[in-house]
């Protein structure tokens, strides 16, 4: 109804609290076109969604852009990566080429993180006060939209991604699968969370809907702060820069959200 495809505002909203500057990527490119576009970025976040993770126009550009961070990684260069929700899943089809996700009971719920004992060897959570890593532990302070998860099964059987990723949290649905909710890689900066962090400070629920998967607590804001906080700085090592006008990629303020109430981001970005 109103365009090929949006951008819900809480992702850029999430980003520019940080103090970055937020660019759209067009779906329709050439891969000579997303090179350009890629030597501009100091950073690449991948949405939540519902779309194909192998076979559509996300996957594919998401997969030129990370093909291209993986070049970089290997000269020695710093480019990060966040994959959310979807993203944090489309970044597990990039490791082991296919879809190996599980359907969980995880739509609408909000849950504390279960840490595991090597959290604290990672980047993510390191320098978090420690009565917000507290509050992680023991508050239902993230947020999860989704129907399909990463288990833990599946991710130590694949040598793939146990030698790519340190798991950070786990989680159970319902049901008792436990799953893997949030990753990072050890070498290189890359990022994914199954949960939302920028759902606390930055969606509300929909008319006549529970506010259940939806914390808005003082912890929970913190929270999508401090992890924006954290991932704008690890793209700030990035000595990329944004070319000349007319070269240059048009950042999201030049185009407006629009208001849809059905939304529980209320304000949303469309492009054709």
């Amino acid at each position: 109804m109103y365009g090929d495809s949006y951008i819900a505002d809480g992702y850029v909203s999430f980003l520019k609290a940080a103090g970055a500057l937020v660019a759209p990527i067009r779906l329709d490119l050439s891969q000579q076109e997303y090179k350009q576009i890629f030597l501009q970025l100091n950073g690449l976040l991948l949405p939540g969604g519902d779309v194909d993770l192998g076979n559509s126009s996300f996957a594919r550009s998401a997969h030129i852009l990370y093909s291209l961070a993986v070049q970089e990684w290997h000269s020695g260069g710093k480019f990060a990566i966040l994959g959310i929700c979807m993203g944090f899943q489309e970044l597990s089809y990039f490791s082991v080429g296919q879809d190996i996700l599980v359907a969980t009971d995880t739509d609408g719920i909000s849950l504390p993180l279960n840490l595991t004992a090597g959290f604290q060897e990672g980047h993510m959570f390191h320098k978090f006060p420690g009565d917000l890593l507290k509050a992680l532990a023991d508050e239902p302070i993230t947020s999860n939209f989704h129907h399909y998860s990463l288990t833990t099964k599946i991710f130590n059987e694949s040598s793939e991604l146990k030698k790519f990723y340190r798991i950070l949290s786990t989680n159970t649905d319902s049901h008792g699968t436990e799953f893997v909710s949030t990753m990072e890689a050890y070498d290189f900066p890359v990022y994914g969370t199954q949960w939302h962090p920028e759902v606390n400070a930055y969606a509300w629920p929909r008319e006549k809907e529970s506010d259940k998967g939806l914390p808005h607590s003082g912890n929970a804001v913190r929270l999508t702060f401090h992890l924006a906080y954290f991932f704008v700085n690890e793209a700030r090592q990035c000595p990329h820069q944004m070319l000349p006008s007319p070269h240059s990629l048009p950042l999201i303020s030049t185009f407006s959200p629009q208001l849809i109430p059905s939304s529980r981001y209320r304000l949303l970005y469309f492009f054709d």
